[in-house]
C-alpha cells in the first residue's frame, strides 16, 4: 500500500553504482539531444523486480521494487501519483500494440520490445524500456524512491518467532523483547513484529480491561501494548504494519476478492488468507525501525495467543509454510512454556510442556529453544526431561524464573548461552569482540540500579481504569525511567 513508510536501501556496491551510473549517462545523453529522455531501466532478482524510471516529468530518476507475484498496477499507482496522473493513464504497451493488463505480474510482464505509455493533460509520451544485466542496481536513497519491500537474496533476512504454550501472559513479550536486545548487543540491526489473532482490524477500539493499555506508534497506529515494549527495550520505531490482526488479513483478502484480484478462484483461507500473511510479513521485516539506510538483519515476531487456539490456526499454517519459503537456516523457532511448581517439595512439572508442544508439533513446528517460566531456577533434571520429550536439545532448553525486575531477563537468556545459541541457529557470525567486551554493561548496570533504589517517591496517577496496571502501562515506564534518572524508588498511588 501506498501509506506505507518506504524502506531504507543500502548503500550500493561498486558493480550496481556503475551499472546505474552507465543507464542515468545513457538517459542524460539522450536527454541532451532534440526528444525528451522517458527511459525505464529493468532489473530482475531471483524473487523481485527493480524498475529504475528516468524523465524530465519527475524531479530525479526514481527506483521502484515489487515482488514478481505483484501485479503491474501498484507499480502504475506509484508512478502516477509521482508523474501527476491517474494509473489509467499509464500502459504497458507490446511490441506488437497490443495493451498488457494492469493485472498481469512483474514476473510475465517485463519483455524485449514493450514499452511504458503515459497520457498527461500537456500529451502522451512513451519510455523506452531496457533490460540491465546482473545484480538489480540499488540508487542512494537520497536520489530516489523506493517502493514495496522485498527479499534481498545477498542478505537473508533471519525470523525468529516467538509462541506461547499452556496459558497466556507468560512473558512472550518480554522474551521476545530481551531476544532482540541480545540480538543488538551482538551487533544486528532488529525489528519486531506481534501478531493478534482477533478479528479487530487495530486495538483501538478495545477496551483497556482486555489486553491493557492501547500504544499509539509514531504513524498513529493503534496496537498491542507489546509493540511498546519492544520500542523501549531495543530502540526501535515501529509503525502501524509491525502489528498483524486476523481483522487487517481478512480485510485485505476481501478488498482483493471484490476488485477482482484472485480471478475468479473460489477465495479460502489456504491458500489466500496464509498467502496474505506470508506476504505481508516478508514485506514489513525490511522495513527498518531505526535511522539507519537498508534493511534490518533479524525479524522478530511474536505470535499472540497459545498455541492451538483456533484463532491463531492460520498464522500457524503461514509460519509453517513460511519457513520453506525463506529457508529453514533463516528461521528459528522459541516457545515459551509454564513449568508449575507444586506441594511445599517444590515439584517440578513437566506435563504442561510436554502437552504444548506436541500441540505446536501437530501443526508442523519444531521448536528450537524451550523457554520455560517458573518460580524458581530449574533443576538440571528437568531440562533434560523436557529436552527428552520435547525433542530439543538440553542447552536449547532455558529455564526463566521470576526475577526482581524485567531488566534482568536478557542478561538472564546471555548467561544460559542464548546469545551464542542463537547466532548458530541462524548461521549469522558470532561477533565474540562486542560480547566479551561488555556489549551488555548498561543493561548490567541498569539491572543492578533498580534494585539498589531505596529512597522513594509517590506519585498519584488519576484514571478511569486504575484497578488495571496495564492500562497505563506506558505511564508507569516513563515515570520508572525518570525515577531511574534521579535515582528515585517509584510508589505510585492509584486515584480512581
Amino acid at each position: 500500500p501506498s501509506s506505507l513508510v518506504p524502506p531504507r536501501l543500502p548503500t550500493p556496491t561498486s558493480s550496481h553504482q556503475a551499472a546505474l551510473t552507465t543507464s542515468c549517462s545513457r538517459m542524460a545523453s539522450t536527454a541532451s539531444s532534440s526528444a525528451p529522455c522517458h527511459e525505464v531501466l529493468v532489473s530482475r532478482c531471483d524473487d523481485h523486480v527493480e524498475v529504475a524510471v528516468s524523465s524530465p516529468l519527475l524531479e530525479c530518476a526514481r527506483v521502484y521494487a515489487f515482488a514478481l507475484s505483484e501485479p503491474l498496477s501498484s507499480f502504475f499507482s506509484q508512478l502516477a501519483a509521482d508523474l501527476g496522473c491517474e494509473a489509467a493513464d499509464i500502459q504497458l504497451v507490446a511490441a506488437s500494440g497490443a495493451t498488457m493488463s494492469a493485472l498481469m505480474s512483474h514476473a510475465y510482464a517485463w519483455k524485449p520490445g514493450r514499452s511504458l505509455s503515459v497520457t498527461r493533460e500537456q500529451g502522451s509520451c512513451t519510455f523506452a524500456v531496457a533490460f540491465s544485466d546482473g545484480a538489480a542496481p540499488r540508487m542512494q536513497r537520497g536520489a530516489s524512491s523506493f517502493v514495496g519491500a522485498v527479499s534481498d537474496p545477498r542478505l537473508p533476512m533471519k525470523y525468529v518467532v516467538v509462541t506461547g504454550g499452556v496459558v497466556s501472559g507468560l512473558g512472550k513479550g518480554v522474551t521476545a523483547s530481551s531476544l532482540g536486545v541480545l540480538l543488538k548487543c551482538a551487533g544486528y540491526r532488529v525489528t519486531s513484529m506481534k501478531i493478534d489473532p482477533y478479528l479487530n482490524v487495530d486495538a483501538g477500539t478495545m477496551s483497556p480491561f482486555e489486553h491493557g493499555e492501547v500504544f499509539t506508534l509514531d504513524d498513529g497506529g493503534e496496537v498491542d501494548l507489546d509493540l511498546g515494549n519492544y520500542e523501549r527495550f531495543i530502540g526501535v520505531t515501529l509503525g502501524r504494519d509491525n502489528n498483524i490482526t486476523t481483522g487487517k488479513m481478512y480485510q485485505q483478502c476481501l478488498e482483493r476478492e471484490r476488485r477482482g484480484d484472485y480471478l475468479g478462484k473460489t477465495v479460502q483461507v489456504v491458500p489466500h488468507v496464509t498467502d496474505a500473511i506470508m506476504e505481508w510479513i516478508e514485506r514489513v521485516a525490511h522495513i527498518p525501525a531505526d535511522d539507519q539506510p537498508g534493511p534490518p538483519d533479524v525479524c522478530v515476531i511474536e505470535l499472540g495467543g497459545t498455541v492451538g487456539d483456533i484463532e491463531s490456526m492460520p498464522f500457524i499454517e503461514a509460519l509453517r509454510q513460511f519457513q520453506f519459503r525463506v529457508g529453514r537456516d533463516n528461521m528459528c523457532f522459541m516457545h515459551v512454556s509454564l513449568v508449575p511448581v507444586i506441594g511445599v517439595v517444590g515439584e517440578e512439572k513437566t506435563k504442561p510442556t510436554q502437552h504444548s508442544v506436541q500441540n505446536l508439533r501437530a501443526v508442523g513446528l519444531m521448536p528450537d529453544f524451550l523457554v520455560c517460566r517458573s518460580t524458581k531456577p530449574l533443576a538440571s533434571s528437568t531440562k533434560h526431561k523436557l529436552a527428552l520429550f520435547c525433542h530439543v536439545p538440553p542447552e536449547n532448553c532455558i529455564g526463566v524464573h521470576d526475577v526482581s525486575n524485567i531488566y534482568r531477563v536478557p542478561l538472564l537468556l546471555n548467561f544460559q548461552g542464548v546469545t551464542h545459541r542463537l547466532l548458530t541457529r541462524l548461521s549469522l557470525p558470532h561477533p565474540k569482540e562486542r560480547i566479551e567486551t561488555g556489549a551488555l554493561s548498561h543493561w548490567i548496570s541498569l539491572a543492578e540500579l533498580v534494585d539498589s533504589l531505596t529512597v522513594p517517591v509517590k506519585i498519584a496517577v488519576v484514571g478511569k481504569y486504575t484497578e488495571l496496571s496495564d492500562a497505563y502501562l506506558s505511564v508507569t515506564k516513563a515515570l520508572s525511567h525518570a525515577s531511574f534518572r534521579v535515582e528515585r524508588k517509584l510508589c505510585i498511588e492509584w486515584i480512581d
